[in-house]
């Protein structure tokens, strides 16, 4: 979904679910992304995210 956004829009937000196998659970994530040239002519998705705050405990 970002690649496909980045190619179309060139910027965006991406909200999605994320697991952690080590902490045994499936997390909220927000993600904004961009297209960009580099130096080199090429073009690059640069993605960062970051998990949302629950507002529930999920379940066990």
């Amino acid at each position: 979904q970002i690649v496909g956004e980045a190619l179309d829009a060139g910027t965006g937000w991406v909200d999605y679910i994320w697991m952690i196998p080590e902490e045994n659970g499936i997390y909220h994530k927000s993600a904004y992304f961009r297209l960009t040239e580099g130096s080199d002519g090429n073009q690059y998705i640069v993605a960062s995210g970051m998990y949302l705050p629950c507002s529930e405990p999920g379940p066990s």
